[in-house]
């Protein structure tokens, strides 16, 4: 009985994590994919908790900083 009440919470907070990541990627303007040789990475900037680290990372990136 433990058993199949832990894989449900396991199973829920797999659901939240991948909806709240769903939610931050669907923003374009504040969303960073860096391609690596494993594989790409998406970041989601986060202007309401950081916007001066934001608005640094997106102006370097325009520079071609992370290419």
């Amino acid at each position: 009985m433990q058993l199949k009440k832990l894989a449900f919470l396991l199973a829920v907070l797999a659901g939240l994590v991948t909806a709240s990541v769903s939610a931050f990627a669907a923003d374009p303007e504040n969303t960073m994919i860096v391609t690596l040789k494993d594989g790409d990475v998406t970041i989601a900037l986060r202007p309401d908790l950081a916007p001066k680290h934001v608005a640094q990372i997106k102006k370097l990136v325009r520079q071609g900083a992370y290419d």
